[in-house]
């Protein structure tokens, strides 16, 4: 529970600082770029134009959160994963029952999840891999990290399952 909490937490924080570094244009058909995140969710191509990330130590644990959304404006779908412990590039699993890695989706209506159904895992599982990291160093030089991911994840009131393939993100790393 406090991995999610922690999650959200962090980003909603990231979409508060990631707005807050693009110059504003209000003409009506303008459309900003911030990163790119795309998969297939049960077959159907997803795309969006806007991936962040945010990276944060507690003690000794590090953790990163990407946030990836259709365009900055438009988030009724969004993909949002959250490692915890992260240690750079490497192979993240998640949906066992020590897991420290999470995936949440909002798609077509419908929020999924990671759900604990018992120690052991059974509301999904999957992974993600970072196959690029460069830190942030301030936020006028910001960092990237690059990756893949797929799996399984299940609808948060139903047991409706979620096929994500061919997952891939480039997002960029603010904080």
């Amino acid at each position: 529970m406090t991995k999610y909490l922690f999650t959200f937490i962090c980003s909603l924080s990231l979409l508060f600082a990631c707005s807050s570094l693009l110059k504003k244009d209000n003409s009506p058909n303008k459309s900003t770029s911030f990163g790119s995140i795309s998969a297939k969710l049960n077959g159907a191509n997803w795309s969006g134009a806007w991936c962040s990330s945010l990276i944060a130590a507690f003690g000794n644990t590090q953790v990163l959160t990407i946030n990836g959304q259709v365009t900055e404006k438009v988030i009724d779908e969004v993909i949002v994963i959250g490692i915890s412990s992260f240690t750079g590039m490497g192979t993240y699993t998640y949906g066992g029952a020590t897991d420290k890695t999470s995936l949440s989706i909002k798609y077509k209506n419908k929020n999924y999840g990671l759900k604990k159904l018992s120690i052991g895992g059974g509301g999904g599982s999957g992974t993600i891999k970072i196959t690029e990291f460069v830190k942030a160093n301030g936020i006028l030089n910001p960092g990237k990290a690059v990756g893949e991911f797929s799996g399984t994840i299940l609808e948060t009131t139903s047991n409706e399952v979620l096929t994500i393939s061919n997952g891939k993100f480039n997002s960029v790393i603010v904080l």
